[in-house]
């Protein structure tokens, strides 16, 4: 077994580098405490799609706009109803929480459309002949 001695420079040194690391994780996760705090996910509004609180603006399309190398100025342009800090932690929320993966499943439609989509395709077959 071989045991790695370490100086104690180098020990302050790497605990120095953690207790550096530490500090950055902490107020990470302060931005995404308050970022989640922010965010209103109800039925109700836009059927369940995140949105900042007392608005109908989805996190994502907010956080997009920084995305696309829109300035925050032009992003704030875009959304007047929002401030810096909201921008900010718009962004913060939709890298913690991205929409990715599988999209929600629809309600499978009633028959009665589905028959009148079935006739309206048949009379666009007939028209075509």
């Amino acid at each position: 077994m071989v045991r790695l001695s370490l100086k104690p420079p180098l020990l302050c040194r790497a605990a120095a580098a953690a207790a550096i690391v530490w500090k950055y994780v902490a107020c990470r996760l302060q931005d995404l405490a308050e970022a989640r705090e922010l965010v209103v996910e109800d039925e109700e509004i836009l059927g369940g799609t995140p949105v900042i609180r007392s608005t109908r603006i989805p996190i994502h399309d907010a956080a997009a706009a920084l995305n696309a190398a829109i300035p925050r100025e032009g992003s704030l342009r875009m959304y007047p109803s929002l401030n810096e800090r909201q921008i900010s932690q718009a962004e913060v929320y939709a890298k913690a929480a991205s929409s990715r993966g599988r999209p929600r499943k629809l309600s499978p439609p009633d028959r009665e459309s589905a028959n009148s989509e079935e006739a309206t395709s048949e009379s666009s077959r007939s028209l075509l002949k």
